[in-house]
């Protein structure tokens, strides 16, 4: 119905494959008043035996992913948090605590925090 209704839906004479796909992506609205979320993780092995790339490994038949997007790559486009970013092990911590406390040329309030 999206499709039907809106500019972006309508169809072109020579269009390929991939330019439909295109249009109906463009086509589709987002609800206003609903929130987005995206997870990666590590894929179950249900999934990779669905989704998955089969191989042989002796006599048994095992699975692998078809594309791997490591969190690394995620972080650098912001898909997801780095989590580590601003960790500080405790020890660190412990130690610049300390060593805070007797010297004055830190301000004790803003290096703990």
């Amino acid at each position: 119905m999206n499709m039907t209704l809106s500019e972006a839906g309508e169809e072109e004479e020579d269009e390929t494959f991939e330019d439909k796909i295109n249009r109906i992506i463009e086509s589709r609205k987002l609800l206003a008043n609903a929130s987005y979320f995206a997870f990666t993780a590590t894929p179950k092995n249900k999934t990779l035996e669905i989704f998955g790339i089969p191989y042989q490994v002796g006599d048994e038949v095992k699975h692998r992913p078809f594309h791997g997007y490591t969190m690394k790559q995620a972080i650098q486009e912001g898909f997801i948090l780095d989590v580590l970013k601003y960790y500080t092990p405790v020890a660190s911590y412990y130690r610049l605590a300390k060593t805070v406390e007797g010297d004055p040329k830190f301000d004790v309030k803003k290096t703990r925090k």
